[in-house]
Parts: structure tokens; C-alpha cells; sequence
């Protein structure tokens, strides 16, 4: 029933006069530590997107709303199905590689966390230590 983290705290550096404590061994990762979680919050958008892209049909035959006489709103579920006009199309935004950009980008910075910490991928835990 604790509400708290405990911390170890390791001094890297010697302690300047009147300073108690010296420099924390991970204060020259600490920005990093916190750029996977909010890269996984960007992530978390961007496969919204994917996962159920942006679509623009251009010379569909959409149902129209008999009150107002506008179409109604365009609704993909699985299963819908559009007819066009002889020169209509449909595009759809593709964001996938966006995606996969954010995804590398948390692997960019988990190596930059081990480089900056002086630590390897393996002591990290993010690469097996028996892989050559």
C-alpha cells in the first residue's frame, strides 16, 4: 500500500562544496526515459488513422437524408460497399508509414538511452544477451 517510488539514488560525479549529493547517475538520460512514453501516446494516434484510414470518395452514390435532402454522413464498417459513377474513385489516406516511423523512433531512442547511460542494449533489457 505504498504511494510512492522508491529511488536509489547513485551519485555519477563527486559533490561540489556544499552540495550533499552530486550528480544522479541518470540525469543524462533523463529527458529520454520520458520520450518512449509519449512516442507510444503518438503511436497509440497514428494507428487510430491506420487502422481505419481517411477515405474520400469522389462520384459515390450516397444515401441521402429525406429531411434535408444532403448526403448522409459516410460510415465504413465492414461490408459497406458504394456504388460510383462511371469516372468516380475512392482515396484513401495511407498513414502506415507514419506509423511505422513513430515505431523505429522507439527503438532509436532505447539505443540512445544505452549510449548516453553507458549501459549496452543487453543491460537494458531491450536486446538478448545470447543474440551475436
Amino acid at each position: 500500500m505504498m504511494d510512492f517510488i522508491s529511488v536509489v539514488h547513485i551519485a555519477n560525479s563527486i559533490p561540489a562544496g556544499g552540495e550533499h549529493w552530486g550528480e544522479p547517475t541518470v540525469a543524462t538520460v533523463l529527458q529520454a526515459l520520458d520520450e518512449p512514453s509519449v512516442t507510444d501516446t503518438d503511436d497509440s494516434g497514428a494507428s487510430t488513422t491506420t487502422g481505419s484510414p481517411i477515405i474520400g470518395p469522389a462520384g459515390a452514390r450516397l444515401p441521402i437524408d429525406p429531411a434535408a435532402g444532403h448526403p448522409l454522413p459516410v460510415q465504413v464498417r465492414t461490408g459497406t460497399s458504394w456504388q460510383f459513377n462511371d469516372n468516380g474513385h475512392m482515396d484513401v489516406l495511407d498513414t502506415s508509414a507514419q506509423l511505422a516511423e513513430l515505431r523505429a523512433r522507439v527503438d532509436h531512442i532505447l539505443n540512445r538511452i544505452a549510449a548516453n547511460s553507458r549501459l549496452t542494449a543487453a543491460g537494458l533489457g531491450t536486446r538478448d544477451p545470447a543474440a551475436s
